[in-house]
């Protein structure tokens, strides 16, 4: 016999009402009350009937998260903590695979209304600008993370506001700063194949963080990007890494976008026969990968990812509740830098 609400009432003595409303995300339940009703409801082998609830609500009880690849661990980690934050909903990931098509088929999808609400890494607004302002105007709740010129559009924002060099700020300027001091001068950026529409400008913002700090960085030798993915990250980083360690000036200290591209530079680093710590430093644009694998001394940036997936699903919650008076939700973190670290390879 299936499980209820009324069983779950029953098992936390709670309200049949206060039961519902957890397993339905409302707002007014406390993150207290509706994690006790979740854990319940997943020890009791509770499984929602999403078909009853469209048809009764309105609302199909599904989130979305649109994401440009899930190879990468920093993607598949916010996953994880988005579906935390959203308990009493199921979380559905779309992969568009750094495809720009399959990105716009994925932000199309949700006016077929197939999900409440979605959270999108989108790569760029000015190319999905119609379709997201169809996706306002029918009130479905989108959060945008981390997108440039999200300022322009119709649509909610969370993001981090020193990640990068083209937002740098107090670590990652002082971390900056520090190398510099310690003799590191010929810098390199290794975007490889990014997500991001807007890479001329962030190398020419890049360029000049570097050159104001100090560093010999010249944007046509030192920011290497690909114009074709191999379709492994870590055989791109490794193949970028390579060529710059080939020419002249060696650099001694890489920044790197794609976490995973940080396993081939250092790769390239040891078939150049270079000691990252030593000979150079890294720093990658996020510490999931180099937090657990990194067998060398790593800089990392740390992203406040329980932090960000919780602004997301509050800024959903308070649309699904009907607050469409304000025109943009906005939320803005900082982040921090980690390391270096020194861990032990899988499996030792």
């Amino acid at each position: 016999m299936s499980v209820t609400i009324l069983d779950i009432a029953r098992a936390t003595g709670k309200s049949y009402p206060t039961v519902s409303r957890a397993l339905n995300g409302h707002p007014r339940i406390s993150v207290r009350t509706r994690e006790e009703i979740c854990a319940a409801a997943e020890r009791l082998g509770y499984r929602r009937n999403f078909a009853g609830v469209a048809l009764k609500t309105g609302r199909t009880g599904v989130l979305a998260v649109i994401v440009p690849n899930l190879l990468n661990p920093f993607y598949a980690e916010f996953l994880r903590c988005f579906k935390a934050a959203a308990s009493g909903y199921e979380v559905i990931a779309y992969d568009y695979e750094l495809c720009r098509e399959k990105e716009s088929k994925a932000l199309e999808r949700l006016l077929t209304g197939f999900c409440d609400g979605a959270t999108a890494f989108i790569s760029d607004l000015e190319a999905n600008a119609k379709v997201v302002e169809r996706i306002h105007r029918m009130r479905i709740p989108l959060v945008t993370v981390g997108t440039m010129g999200y300022q322009e559009h119709p649509i909610d924002y969370v993001g981090v506001e020193n990640s990068s060099l083209s937002s740098a700020s107090a670590p990652l300027v002082e971390l900056l700063m520090t190398l510099r001091e310690r003799g590191r001068k010929q810098a390199a950026f290794i975007a490889g194949m990014s997500s991001l529409a807007n890479l001329d400008w962030v190398a020419e913002v890049t360029g000049k963080t570097f050159a104001d700090l100090g560093f010999d960085f010249q944007v046509k030798r030192d920011f290497l990007r690909l114009d074709k993915s191999s379709g492994n990250p870590a055989r791109d980083g490794f193949e970028l890494a390579r060529r710059r360690f080939s020419e002249h000036p060696q650099p001694d200290l890489f920044f790197v976008l794609d976490c995973i591209q940080t396993y081939g530079v250092l790769c390239a680093a040891a078939r150049a026969g270079k000691v990252c710590g030593v000979d150079f430093d890294l720093i990658s644009s996020d510490y999931t990968w180099v937090s657990e694998y990194s067998s060398v001394p790593c800089y990392a940036i740390h992203h406040p990812l329980p932090e960000m997936t919780a602004a997301c699903f509050d800024f959903i919650q308070r649309r699904l509740a009907g607050d469409w008076k304000s025109p943009q939700f906005v939320k803005k973190l900082e982040c921090s830098i980690k390391g270096p670290f020194q861990t032990k390879q899988p499996g030792e």
